[in-house]
């Protein structure tokens, strides 16, 4: 019984180990924007140009459901 349980905790030591190599990845790391504007608050960023053009983007992608996809840049410059 004893070695089920240590086997049991290997496993999951296993496991949080794995799950943490993915979540920390440098392929996930290379996905990840290094500026998001949507996040920004500045009060000022919101009466650029860029800021309009997000916008116009953000309703661009939006369903007619109302929703989104997931896992879109939405701040990256759509093409013409």
């Amino acid at each position: 019984m004893g070695q089920f349980l240590s086997l049991k905790q290997g496993h999951s030591i296993i496991m949080l180990l794995v799950g943490y190599l993915v979540l920390f990845s440098p392929a996930t790391a290379q996905q990840m924007p290094r500026r998001n504007p949507l996040r920004e608050t500045n009060s000022e960023f919101f009466k650029t140009e860029e800021a309009r053009r997000i916008g116009d983007q953000v309703l661009a992608y939006q369903r007619c459901t109302g929703g989104w996809p997931k896992n879109i840049d939405m701040t990256r410059k759509m093409s013409d």
